[in-house]
């Protein structure tokens, strides 16, 4: 009892907006010191729980695809998205949606993906006749495919938790990530005229806006064809990186780890040669912005260790994985509870407190119920994905409504379509069915 008292008062006052890291800090030395029990396991639980060489793929990548942002290559992945999508109703939102998951390849981050993508799409949009809640909604909504489709942080972290392949991770997220995005663009095709009215779309884009996805006029199939490979030949430079990442990794080259290195090279070489948008001082801020997003992980990741520490050491996971098999003996029914439990922690807590403390909470019960360990990671990051857009930690939410310059408010609307019909089937594909998790990792590592 008192370890559960303990574990709400940290989230509370998590919730109530303390640091994340002292949230944690705080509730693991109360219980210490209230029990009577050694401080000595305390640093060495930090310690370790930073030694891992898989960890330091996460700067690699972060660094790799925040090069990836600086080099302008999004607009080059919006170029062809709108090529590919342009005679689709709905195009420039479908287009949001598959340039977010091409991006999200590359830089492995829904931060970035949102405001590279919002920094492209969002004036087009406005002038065509979108409304700004619209346009929020879905770079909101899509953001998740920025980690969905590999490479990604989440992965790593959740390798280095639960002692499990990185790359079998990176593969595990392709085929759901491409559902999802699936979904969303149908979603998409019939939502997007609630907020659209192209009588209002500006003289520059009148005719496009009123055309709408309608075949232009005197456009054969071959002009189209040739229209969409001028925009292709453009974003190869980008398309190679994805390939050197899983050839080398998948072809033995390199570990995940050293992929992270050799994607922050071609990133940099891609960005000085090929595109020319990246100088010394560009190269410089993307070093200083990844140690400041390294800050928060590496101030987060020890105190949340030694949290978990104390819950695994005292019978937190026995104790829930004993609960949940005694609220029924129903796989189905213990499933759709293991689900509620996900959607509800990412309402009120960040990827990296999932990660850190649910996934070894969590993971006998999952044992227990026959749930693979890489499946049990894609439920977890798609449970992300459904927290990131809804408050009140809705990160992905806040960032699309700020750069759109829009109310929040406004935004939740459009982005419940894309919860409702969207983020809670995906959850429910790879919960009930494992193999659109497991195929992939099994057809490629064997």
């Amino acid at each position: 009892m008192q370890l559960l008292l303990i574990s709400i008062m940290v989230f509370v006052i998590m919730i109530m907006g303390a640091p994340v890291a002292y949230s944690f800090g705080l509730g693991a030395l109360l219980f210490l010191i209230l029990n009577g029990l050694s401080l000595g396991p305390v640093a060495s639980t930090a310690f370790y729980a930073m030694n891992s060489f898989a960890f330091l793929a996460i700067p690699l990548f972060v660094l790799a695809g925040d090069l990836m942002t600086r080099s302008g290559i999004a607009d080059r992945l919006v170029g062809f998205s709108s090529s590919l999508l342009k005679n689709v109703k709905g195009a420039m939102g479908a287009a949001v949606i598959f340039a977010s998951m091409f991006f999200g390849m590359l830089t492995g981050s829904n931060i970035a993906t949102i405001t590279a993508i919002a920094g492209i799409m969002k004036e087009p949009m406005m002038k065509m006749g979108y409304k700004k809640e619209y346009i929020a909604g879905v770079l909101a909504a899509s953001g998740p495919l920025g980690y969905m489709i590999p490479p990604n942080t989440n992965a790593i972290m959740f390798a280095v938790i639960a002692s499990c392949s990185v790359s079998d991770l990176f593969l595990s997220t392709v085929v759901p990530g491409l559902i999802w995005a699936i979904m969303m663009m149908v979603v998409n095709r019939f939502l997007y005229k609630k907020y659209y009215d192209p009588s209002v779309a500006t003289e520059e884009y009148k005719e496009i806006a009123i055309r709408d996805g309608d075949k232009i006029p005197g456009e054969t199939i071959g002009t189209y064809f040739k229209d969409l490979g001028k925009t292709f030949v453009l974003t190869i430079p980008a398309l190679i990186m994805p390939l050197i990442i899983f050839g080398g990794i998948y072809g033995g080259i390199f570990t995940a780890t050293e992929a992270g290195a050799v994607s922050g090279v071609y990133a940099i070489i891609l960005g000085v040669i090929i595109t020319k948008n990246m100088k010394a001082k560009g190269i410089w801020d993307s070093f200083t912005s990844t140690g400041k997003q390294m800050g928060t992980i590496l101030f987060i990741t020890p105190f949340a260790a030694i949290f978990t520490y104390v819950l695994v050491t005292n019978g937190a996971p026995a104790a829930i994985a004993n609960f949940f098999l005694s609220v029924s003996n129903n796989k189905i029914i213990l499933l759709l509870l293991l689900d509620a439990v996900f959607i509800v922690s990412g309402f009120f807590v960040g990827p990296a407190v999932i990660i850190f403390v649910i996934t070894p909470l969590l993971m006998p019960t999952a044992a227990a119920m026959g749930i693979d360990t890489i499946q049990l990671g894609v439920m977890l990051f798609v449970a992300i994905g459904i927290g990131n857009i809804t408050p009140p930690m809705a990160f992905n939410l806040f960032i699309a409504a700020r750069v759109v310059d829009v109310e929040v408010s406004k935004v939740i609307k459009p982005l419940y379509y894309y919860f409702i019909f969207t983020g809670v089937p995906m959850l429910l594909l790879v919960t009930f069915v494992p193999e659109l998790s497991l195929w992939l990792p099994r057809l490629i590592s064997g």
